[in-house]
């Protein structure tokens, strides 16, 4: 699912909101997931447990999914949380719904661990300029 996107991660409870922007969605849950099955502690979503998916939103292009990532980290918790609500009013967990959840560790491995030298593999961030399309 290579679009670029917006999405909202939360914890199990629901209580804390991660918002973050990607051009692949899959391969972004694996990192997450990833940081919080090793106990990354510079990762705010493993540190707060958040790896479920709630919400996405999906724009034609990498600088309008950042644009709207600045947008929304300026909305209140509750505004963001009644953005939510408008797509998921369950809010459910959308893990599953666009990939095998939980990762297998076989997956991870091989989306996370670079194999010429067994170390994790850096996730490219969105300002980088050389972003996978």
């Amino acid at each position: 699912m290579k679009t670029p996107c917006v999405y909202f991660l939360t914890n199990k409870n629901r209580t804390i909101l991660y918002c973050g922007v990607t051009n692949n969605i899959q391969v972004r849950l694996h990192y997450h997931y990833y940081n919080w099955k090793t106990k990354n502690k510079k990762s705010y979503t493993a540190k707060y447990n958040c790896i479920y998916l709630i919400y996405t939103e999906a724009h034609p292009t990498m600088e309008i999914a950042i644009q709207r990532e600045k947008q929304l980290k300026t909305f209140s918790k509750s505004k963001k949380w009644n953005l939510i609500l408008t797509q998921n009013r369950a809010l459910k967990f959308l893990n599953e719904k666009i990939m095998n959840w939980p990762p297998a560790d076989e997956v991870l491995a091989a989306i996370i661990i670079d194999p010429k030298n067994g170390k994790k593999k850096n996730h490219p961030q969105p300002s980088d300029k050389n972003l996978p399309v």
